[in-house]
């Protein structure tokens, strides 16, 4: 039966480890031998140390799209190996007749506010496949340029940079954005990143106390307020009880 620790390192590290938080990491180490030999690499608390700074696309980050098997290449051998490209908002076989077209280039953060091409142009049948890259390149410059002001005029709202549009840094030379801190070389990943969550923690752990004496004063507050209106509520059914007798008794003496 395959599990998790029969899964290669470099799939765990670069398609696993991105969605675990620091207490998931913890929980799986405790699972068996190997997963904890895994999730005590020095790799592994490398990554999670950086997520601890997530990095941010600057006006001079270097885009080339989606190179995830080959991060730990240096940025000029990833110039040598991939090119510098713009934004992608379709893949190589995707069609304009789509119904809910949704981009589906490296690109996606971007939104559905697009029509599909064929509504925009009668020329295209929506009964025919057509595939963008198939389309004349005037069609496909206009249709790339409403894609990317959509883009722009979201990034300018999100506050994202609008010289790099792509908000995705994985398609991004690491070295190259914000925050990076690769150069960085402990010797215990783990140590420093669980100090570092310490202190976020002892920070939450503080607001939540702060937040737990107001919430008990507001207990004692209504339980008091709770005692009073039962005291209240007894002293009224007392009088009331006594009233009902007396008006009872008298309605039995006059034979009412």
């Amino acid at each position: 039966m395959v599990g998790l620790d029969s899964v290669p390192f470099n799939i765990f590290l670069n398609f696993i480890i991105p969605n675990l938080k620091i207490e998931d990491v913890g929980n799986m180490a405790m699972t068996n031998k190997s997963l904890k030999e895994i999730c005590d690499s020095n790799e592994v608390w490398k990554y999670l140390y950086n997520k601890t700074n997530p990095l941010k696309v600057l006006d001079t980050s270097i885009h080339i799209g989606s190179h995830c098997f080959d991060k730990h290449l240096s940025k000029e051998e990833l110039l040598k190996k991939y090119k510098v490209i713009k934004p992608q908002y379709w893949w190589r076989l995707s069609h304009t007749w789509s119904e809910d077209y949704k981009f589906t280039g490296c690109c996606d953060n971007c939104f559905n506010y697009l029509q599909p091409l064929y509504k925009k142009n009668p020329l295209y049948n929506s009964r025919k496949v057509h595939f963008i890259d198939n389309l004349p390149e005037e069609v496909k410059s206009a249709y790339y340029e409403e894609c990317r002001q959509i883009h722009l005029r979201e990034n300018k709202i999100q506050g994202h940079t609008s010289t790099n549009l792509c908000i995705n840094t994985d398609h991004y030379i690491q070295s190259t954005l914000g925050n990076y801190t690769n150069k960085v070389n402990y010797k215990s990943f783990k140590k420093v990143t669980l100090k570092k969550y310490l202190t976020k923690k002892s920070k939450d752990l503080e607001k939540a106390r702060k937040i737990l004496k107001r919430d008990k004063a507001e207990e004692e507050r209504c339980k008091y307020k709770l005692k009073y209106s039962e005291e209240k509520a007894k002293e009224s059914q007392e009088k009331f009880d006594k009233l009902n007798r007396f008006c009872e008794n008298t309605k039995l003496f006059l034979n009412i």
